[in-house]
Formats: C-alpha cells, structure tokens, sequence
C-alpha cells in the first residue's frame, strides 16, 4: 500500500516540506525523490510512521537531518535522544 503527499500532510507535514524532505532523502519515495513534471511521488506506507515521528522531533527542535536518523533507527540514536532532552530540559 502506498501513501502520498496528501497523507502525509494529514501527520503535519507541509507540502513544502514533503518536497524538500523527499529531495533531502529524509523520506524515501517509491518512485524517487523526483519522479518528474506531473507525477506524484509514491511513498511506502512505513513512510507514515516516520514522517510523523520526524514532525515530532522538529517541533522539539531536533534538525531534520537528525530527526529522520532517529525516526529511522530509534534504537541507535537512544543516547542522543536522552542527551537532546536533557539539553532541552536545562534550556527550559
């Protein structure tokens, strides 16, 4: 099952911002990141997930870079996630 643009603003994100998080790689689209004048970009359905992850963590302030390593490999990045919210916490 795919998913595209229009569903993945319904998890927050902006057209915009789909396009430029598909061009960065951040979200990878079945049929590339630029498939072309007039055709839409396929996204997996597991592509869901981690958009909605990755809008969580920038509106945390986590750059999206580092929020779509995260969104992608949770387990990896679990001491930086800590590390990043203890940073958070002392800013607060």
């Amino acid at each position: 099952m795919s998913v595209t643009a229009p569903d993945l603003v319904r998890v927050g994100l902006t057209y915009r911002q789909v396009d430029y998080w598909a061009t960065k790689g951040y979200l990878q689209p079945e049929n590339g990141p630029n498939p072309g004048t007039g055709s839409s970009r396929q996204f997996p359905y597991s592509e869901l997930r981690i958009a909605r992850l990755m809008v969580q963590l920038t509106d945390a302030g986590i750059e999206p870079a580092t929020a779509a390593r995260l969104a992608r490999h949770p387990a990896d990045g679990a001491a930086e996630l800590r590390r990043l919210a203890d940073m958070l916490e002392a800013e607060a």
